[in-house]
């Protein structure tokens, strides 16, 4: 998710703890205080970020959502916040109240983050399984809306019997958009002309109701954009961000407009290319990390043929992919690894 959504929510767990948990029971951690620490912890899992610079491809297979998002190893995260933040005197006797509020607000970032098609590995460094529940796109204006009236809830009504009821709201949210994807799931599959397939379901920014449909069987890969019902606010929403015909490519159904795609073209001398990038051993790590790989294009850069793929994850209407990777080559054919630059 977004870094704002991260800050708002850590500040929202950061109120759960009880005072009692501090050393003097006759001071006591303001809202704005808790939120602050809580806010700051909630960012810290994406300290992993320093390592895109190393090297993006390998960030993005193996080391983004990993070791510093585990939810095995937040305690440690927890004890590390604390032990920075009581270094300042003035917090050394809320330590014990400051490591419950860093250990719930990493803990968000996690599993807020599960919520995208990203993944995350809970389970790290034991386990590169990622948990991804499709539920939320990167931004999601309606969550992060709740999210931030929770907190004004919680600052309104900060007695203990009532703090978590503000939590509802996003709980409430994200219980809606469950159901709609079930939903559109129970109606795709209705009207499906091939049982066989196995269909996906990904949010799409600006709305709730809009869906890209993935559908993968052993001959091809298909996609095509599901609108479940109208949403008002998504062409005001997309207009105010200079994409006036974003909602019109989504459809309902029976006129969902299916689009194929392959991972080799059918080209012959196109296609021996992309196989040789695609199996190349400098290629892993888009291997790796792509669920639904696409060839996305050949193009001429720097006077070298390049071939490029992408993720079908990432691909929205209006939109240019987030991730698209590929290798270009001179006359030698001596493959290097590039990637495209984002939104351009």
């Amino acid at each position: 998710m977004d870094l704002l959504t991260h800050i708002i929510v850590g500040g929202c767990v950061a109120q759960i703890p009880s005072q009692s948990t501090t050393s003097d029971s006759t001071i006591k951690l303001s809202f704005y205080q808790r939120a602050i620490i809580g806010g700051i912890a909630a960012l810290f899992p994406d300290i992993d970020y320093l390592l895109f610079l190393w090297d993006p491809l390998e960030f993005l297979a193996y080391w983004h959502r990993a070791e510093t998002h585990s939810l095995l190893l937040v305690p440690i995260w927890a004890v590390l916040l604390t032990k920075l933040w009581t270094m300042s005197d003035r917090l050394k006797p809320f330590q014990p109240l400051i490591f419950w509020i860093c250990l719930l607000a990493v803990t968000s970032h996690s599993l807020v983050d599960s919520l995208t098609v990203f993944g995350t590995q809970w389970f790290a460094p034991f386990s590169d399984y990622r948990i991804s529940w499709n539920l939320l796109f990167i931004i999601d204006i309606y969550f992060t809306m709740l999210v931030i009236l929770t907190l004004i809830g919680m600052y309104c009504w900060p007695h203990k019997k009532s703090v978590y009821l503000p939590l509802l709201l996003p709980m409430c949210y994200l219980l809606f958009v469950d159901q709609i994807k079930q939903t559109a799931y129970q109606e795709l599959a209705i009207n499906s002309s091939s049982p066989s397939a196995t269909i996906t379901l990904l949010p799409q920014p600006l709305s709730p109701f809009y869906w890209h449909v993935i559908k993968k069987d052993t001959q091809q890969i298909s996609s095509a954009y599901f609108r479940l019902t109208d949403d008002p606010l998504a062409p005001i929403l997309s207009e105010l961000l200079g994409k006036q015909h974003y909602s019109n490519h989504f459809q309902s159904l029976p006129k969902l407009q299916w689009v194929n795609y392959v991972l080799l073209p059918e080209d012959s001398q196109l296609r021996a290319d992309a196989k040789t990038v695609w199996h190349h051993q400098s290629f892993h790590a888009f291997r790796d990390f792509a669920v639904y790989p696409i060839f996305y294009q050949q193009n001429i850069r720097g006077g070298q043929s390049c071939i490029w793929f992408s993720d079908l994850r990432y691909h929205s209407p209006e939109f240019l992919p987030s991730f698209r990777y590929g290798m270009c080559s001179g006359a030698e054919k001596n493959w290097t690894v590039h990637s495209m630059k984002y939104l351009t």
